[in-house]
């Protein structure tokens, strides 16, 4: 039940209407943030890995979290995926994932199809996903950053290789996460070339256009929203506008805000700050596990602040 009648949209438990739609933000190495929020939601029945009328959207490592549930990955996998990448990335070199020459998205691709095909995933299994959302955006230089006038999404993956795709993609940030001039053959190239072959498009102004032109989510479209019934998941700290509830970290009440496009405002503090830099600086092992409890006990502070129903033990009373 939910006590408080203008949350009725966000009950999780009413026959009578569809889940509301869960939203995970662009994160980066802090993806582990999602997976920690995903097992309480899980485990409480908040979020199923299976329902056909609950939407799951994804940017960025949000999309990774998003294909992993509707693939049956349990979240606690993603500590292994942010670990490995982590180890290669501090490898690299004194600039980690930003060494010049090392692709983050690279050595991803190979290690998350790797993680999906052990848990089953198949061509089939992709057909069958419904209700995913996979945000990306034409990447130009700088000049899409939070816009939404150019965003897009994929949400229907004919085979495990198109959801691949649309998750590297969506994953792709120019000198962050790879190169600015993917190679032919890398995981941009390719999964750019598949996308742009297929009638599976679904853009604001048209479809994506063609290869070699490449696509991110991470940035354009940090928060993909749907509508005031989605539920938003983010590893900083953030406010909605537009009357969502964010499964977030405590927000500061003076902290200054500023808008950040997909019904949020971003907090302006210090602790944010140091997350953004551990977005694009991998941690350690310690580090992840604690961005992981943490994230759980953040998802159940929020259902409880909230009245959203769960397991009776975390329902307020």
């Amino acid at each position: 039940m939910i006590r408080n009648t203008s949350l009725r949209a966000f009950s999780f438990s009413s026959s009578s209407s569809p889940p509301p739609s869960v939203s995970f933000s662009g994160a980066g190495f802090l993806g582990v943030y999602h997976a920690g929020v995903t097992s309480y939601l899980l485990k409480h029945n908040l979020i199923s890995n299976n329902d056909p009328d609950q939407i799951l959207l994804g940017s960025s490592a949000g999309s990774l979290i998003s294909a992993s549930i509707r693939c049956d990955v349990p979240p606690e996998l993603t500590l292994d995926i942010a670990s490995e990448l982590a180890k290669q990335a501090h490898a690299a070199g004194p600039l980690t994932a930003l060494t010049p020459g090392f692709s983050l998205i690279d050595a991803l691709e190979p290690y998350f199809r790797t993680i999906l095909a052990d848990h089953g995933a198949t061509d089939a299994t992709a057909a069958r996903i419904k209700n995913m959302r996979v945000h990306l955006t034409q990447t130009t230089p700088l000049s899409s950053v939070f816009s939404y006038k150019a965003h897009a999404y994929l949400d229907k993956f004919p085979t495990l290789n198109h959801l691949i795709a649309a998750c590297i993609l969506s994953s792709y940030v120019p000198l962050g996460t790879g190169p600015l001039t993917p190679s032919p053959g890398d995981a941009v190239t390719s999964s750019s070339t598949l996308l742009a072959s297929t009638a599976m498009q679904h853009a604001t102004h048209g479809p994506l256009p063609p290869a070699p032109t490449y696509y991110d989510g991470g940035l354009a479209a940090m928060w993909p929203l749907v509508d005031a019934k989605t539920l938003i998941v983010s590893p900083v700290a953030v406010k909605a506008t537009k009357g969502n509830i964010c499964i977030c970290p405590p927000l500061d009440p003076t902290a200054t805000l500023i808008p950040a496009g997909g019904g949020v405002d971003f907090a302006v503090t210090t602790q944010n700050l140091k997350s953004v830099r551990y977005m694009i600086h991998p941690g350690d092992d310690d580090m992840y596990a604690k961005v992981f409890e943490d994230a759980y006990e953040d998802a159940r502070r929020v259902c409880r602040e909230k009245g959203i129903a769960g397991a009776s033990a975390d329902v307020v009373k």
